[in-house]
């Protein structure tokens, strides 16, 4: 996975943080809290990373 991809959802699962396109389009269906943060939080089992793990 590239570098940026990689920090991106690695943001986005630390935080709820979305960047680029993504907060673009969520923000104009109002979909963003403050700091582009995502209204809800993503479930640990979904928004586990095993670090040790390269992405393919």
């Amino acid at each position: 996975m590239l570098p940026l991809l990689r920090n991106n959802l690695l943001l986005l699962l630390a935080s709820g943080e979305v960047v680029g396109e993504t907060r673009k389009v969520l923000g104009q269906y109002g979909y963003l809290e403050a700091g582009n943060k995502l209204r809800y939080k993503i479930p640990d089992r979904y928004g586990w990373i095993d670090e040790g793990k390269p992405f393919d």
